[in-house]
């Protein structure tokens, strides 16, 4: 310490630590799609500009609640046996808006953050999601740092070719940005009974570009325990006595009982949702409790009652064929309720990216290191910086491998760094002011495949 007991200037240079790159940061989900309204704190108009949510208070709070303008058919049957009443979506699909029940999913496993974009209002008497607008949307997220994971569960609904437009435009900025990843749904529920092939056949026939290692698809659709969001007003009874059904009429024309046993049934109704918000959950919960490494996988959906179809052992394997687009399926297990099955990205035939958790390792380390070199901009392209730059990146590297993402049984097993004049650099290039840095790791893969072999040793006769 100086001695300052006399008048003067005085100078404490207190060194600094040594330099670190920044540790994972908390993954947000970014979900594009059409809501209520569009209103700021200050009552501002944000759509199109993206607004963080921890909670779905707070979406509500900026966004509005559930789609409820889809009407509702009510059937009352008289039996001999009794009154039968039953619900059904009139238009025998439901919600085609469905950012708030796919965020409440995403909160209900394991999501903490979120960024929402709403790219305009519900479209009036039930109407669809509009292209344009969710493509908008993902082009507003293209200028935003925390953004790890892209949804647009409302794609389901669109033209193929839309459809398809939307999903490349968002797998393009992921491979531009290289820090955040696709989760994609299928363009079919699975709850129309269309056969699982026909379903899967569409979606790898889609135009998605060529930034397949960015992106995974996941199908079913998933029935849900949210409740319905109905509008009164919409709601149609038709009362069948004797075999012979009446008009219909308004909820409002029933009688107290009657309405009593209606209002029970419509709220039996079960959403069914894209899986997408719900595997975004997945992500958020492993990505924090286990590391961005472990694959999203094997483990029980909350909030969700079952997938909207039920698939063979056969029509599973087929869905993920090595040489097309890979294809994750929601699953009911027996025993361990309703998962999430398949790690994979829809690029299935690249050996080196055919996983989730691999592709977004290599993609936190690529941006991680990038953050982290920042420091060295403007510091001298010698060999005293070049030694900083591979010290700072080993011990980060050495981090990652402690934590269990990186194979080997010593550092150098599990990756390599290496900076300098005549190994990743020319001296053209130092003269150019470029600091190439060339890093190898040997990452973990999911033991996709567990074989048990059995044998018997026959005993002496």
């Amino acid at each position: 310490m100086p001695n300052d007991e006399t008048p003067g200037v005085y100078i404490d240079e207190t060194p600094a630590g040594p330099a670190t790159i920044p540790p994972w940061g908390e993954t947000v989900a970014a979900f594009v799609g059409h809501t209520e309204r569009a209103t700021g704190a200050a009552g501002e108009d944000v759509t199109l500009i993206p607004q963080r949510v921890g909670s779905l208070a707070e979406f509500e709070s900026l966004f509005g609640g559930a789609q409820p303008e889809v009407g509702v058919r009510v059937d009352v049957v008289e039996t001999p046996a009794g009154r039968d009443v039953r619900a059904a979506w009139a238009d025998g699909v439901g919600p085609r808006h469905v950012v708030h029940p796919s965020l409440q999913l995403y909160f209900a496993n394991g999501g903490r953050s979120a960024l929402i974009v709403s790219v305009g209002r519900f479209g009036p008497d039930g109407a669809g999601p509009v292209a344009d607008e969710l493509r908008a949307g993902v082009d507003a997220l293209a200028a935003v740092d925390e953004v790890s994971l892209i949804v647009v569960p409302e794609t389901r609904w669109l033209p193929e070719a839309e459809y398809a437009a939307v999903y490349r435009q968002a797998l393009d900025q992921c491979a531009e940005r290289k820090d955040r990843f696709v989760l994609l749904d299928l363009p079919g529920s699975g709850s129309d009974g269309g056969a699982p092939s026909s379903v899967v056949d569409r979606f790898r026939e889609a135009d998605l570009g060529s930034h397949h290692r960015y992106g995974a698809a996941y199908w079913p659709d998933v029935i849900t325990h949210l409740p319905p969001a109905v509008d009164e007003a919409r709601v149609e009874v038709v009362h069948t006595v004797d075999g012979v059904p009446g008009a219909a009429v308004p909820l409002a024309e029933v009688d107290a009982t009657l309405g009593t046993q209606v209002r029970a049934a419509i709220a039996d109704l079960r959403v069914s949702v894209p899986p997408s918000g719900a595997v975004a959950g997945v992500y958020a919960h492993f990505d924090r409790t286990r590391g961005v490494w472990k694959a999203p996988a094997g483990i029980e959906l909350k909030g969700v009652a079952g997938p909207a179809a039920e698939l063979t052992a056969r029509e599973l394997d087929a869905l993920q064929e090595p040489t097309r687009r890979s294809v994750n399926v929601i699953r009911r297990l027996a025993g361990r309720g309703i998962q999430v099955w398949g790690a994979r990205t829809l690029a299935g035939a690249d050996t080196e990216f055919r996983y989730v958790n691999v592709r977004r390792l290599v993609s936190h380390v690529e941006d991680s290191v990038r953050r982290g070199l920042w420091q060295f901009v403007f510091e001298p392209n010698d060999a005293a910086t070049w030694a900083r730059v591979r010290q700072l990146v080993d011990g980060f590297l050495t981090g990652l491998w402690q934590a269990g993402a990186l194979v080997g049984t010593k550092p150098e097993e599990a990756f390599r760094v290496d900076v300098g004049l005549g190994r990743t650099m020319t001296q053209q290039d130092v003269v150019d002011g470029l600091l190439v840095l060339s890093v190898g790791l040997a990452t973990t893969r999911p033991a996709e495949f567990i074989i048990v072999r059995f044998g018997q040793r026959q005993q002496a006769g």
